[in-house]
């Protein structure tokens, strides 16, 4: 009962301060913005994605802005007006106090998420509604239908490897003060990449396990076969003629075509659910550089070449999606209560906020912290400085960046944008690791700090 009756003067508090008009004027003045700058190019999906990337990014950034707000000024200022008193000196332990707000502020958000994610939906549907009948299937079937993304299995490269390592020794290519690990990467790097080079005349093949029999597949649901291509000079947006076979485990050829796909820019070939295993098995994908300029044709290692299966229906991934956002504002929530148990509301909305934006911003610092030489690199490309302090600075960025959680791990609008699952798995783990895991570690801490704080004096 205490619970409650903290949680509905949080929603009151909310209410009170027109929270409602706020997000009001965002579906009313927002969308029509959005609809606005969509300029279109006789490209439907393109702008679908439009709408759904603007929709949910400004959900995401309203919901977490009001968030920190309401999170921070509804405790701060009840200390600060002393109207916590009448709260300590009742039979209602402080644990109840945060619980119960924080229980107000995710009951808060999720009528705000409703409001608005029901326009967003509303506006798809309607965007969809302007398309003729083909145009809908095909929209309905390549990006309004979560798929699950099949990478190629890994081959080993490690004698590769080792013969590359062993001919720059014997020829004097590596320098002594070099460290090396350093030529580790760069050569683990450079043979990879070698891998994924097809020349003119040469076929390069991929094993992908993992995917469904056609049983499982939806009927008049496809099988994308997705690829991203690249010559020699990356800067250059050319095409380039290839062709495509894809085998059944046993050999069988299933597909094959002869397409002219643009460089940098990714590709699809779509297969029909028939062309997939009865009963599950290894499924192989073939290229031959086929292209009269003879040039070498490259495959980026990152998203050089997958394969997307449907899983699951536009509005679970979406209903899904909504949840990651929910559930990442509800850490905020956390976070915003946690600081204003031992800061004033300038300060806690401060360091709530930074620490938000380093939630955001997490993933690409650890990713640079990854790279070598972070700092003493002078104009001439050439490193100058102790290697020590070089590496420094990068444990420090990654224990940094590594004690908050990252954010864009569990952004559904990526995911959703490109036709991709949000499933229920990424739900749990966003679940488990920032409200259960972290959340939880900065609400024990909060706890505490709160019990122990002495709000009031008795005067005697």
């Amino acid at each position: 009962m205490n619970l409650w009756a903290i949680a509905r003067n949080t929603i009151l508090q909310a209410f009170r301060m027109r929270v409602l008009a706020f997000v009001g004027m965002f579906v009313l003045i927002g969308f029509p913005v959005i609809i606005a700058s969509l300029k279109s190019s006789g490209n439907p999906r393109a702008e679908l994605q439009v709408v759904l990337t603007y929709s949910l990014e400004l959900i995401n950034v309203v919901l977490s802005l009001l968030t920190v707000f309401l999170a921070t000024w509804t405790l701060c200022t009840e200390i600060q007006d002393r109207q916590i008193f009448s709260l300590d000196t009742k039979p209602v332990f402080r644990w109840q106090i945060l619980g119960g707000k924080f229980l107000g502020l995710v009951i808060v958000n999720l009528i705000l998420l409703i409001g608005m994610a029901a326009p967003t939906y509303g506006l798809i549907r309607w965007q969809l509604s302007k398309l003729s009948e083909d145009e809908r299937s095909e929209i309905e079937d390549k990006l309004l239908y979560g798929r699950r993304s099949v990478l190629p299995t890994p081959i080993d490269l490690n004698a590769e490897f080792e013969k590359e390592m062993r001919r720059r020794f014997e020829e004097g290519l590596i320098q002594g003060d070099t460290p090396l690990a350093r030529v580790h990467e760069e050569v683990r790097n450079m043979v990879w990449q070698r891998s994924q080079t097809v020349q003119y005349g040469y076929t390069k093949a991929w094993e992908f396990r993992g995917l469904p029999d056609k049983e499982k597949i939806k009927e008049g649901r496809s099988v994308i076969v997705r690829f991203k291509i690249f010559t020699p000079n990356p800067t250059l947006k050319i095409q380039k003629t290839g062709s495509w076979r894809f085998k059944l485990q046993d050999g069988d050829l299933v597909g094959q075509t002869r397409m002219i796909a643009t460089t940098g820019v990714t590709q699809e070939i779509l297969l029909h659910r028939n062309a997939m295993q009865k009963k599950g098995g290894k499924f192989y994908v073939e290229y031959k550089n086929v292209d009269r300029s003879r040039t070498l044709i490259i495959f980026p290692i990152s998203d050089g070449i997958e394969i997307l299966y449907p899983t699951m229906p536009f509005e679970l991934s979406f209903v899904n999606g909504c949840c990651l956002i929910l559930i990442r504002v509800g850490f905020l929530a956390i976070l915003g209560l946690a600081c204003s148990t031992f800061l004033t509301f300038p300060m806690a909305i401060t360091v709530t906020l930074v620490t938000w934006v380093l939630c955001m911003i997490s993933n690409y610092m650890i990713e640079i912290s990854g790279l070598m030489l972070m700092y003493n690199i002078n104009e001439a490309r050439i490193a100058e400085g102790p290697d020590w302090l070089d590496e420094s600075l990068r444990m420090y960025i990654r224990v940094l960046f590594s004690a908050v959680p990252d954010f864009s791990t569990y952004n559904p609008v990526p995911f959703l944008t490109d036709g991709r699952e949000v499933s229920y798995s990424m739900v749990g783990k966003a679940f488990f690791n920032l409200l259960l895991l972290r959340g939880g570690v900065v609400a024990l801490l909060s706890g505490i700090i709160f019990q122990m704080r002495e709000l009031a004096k008795l005067a005697r």
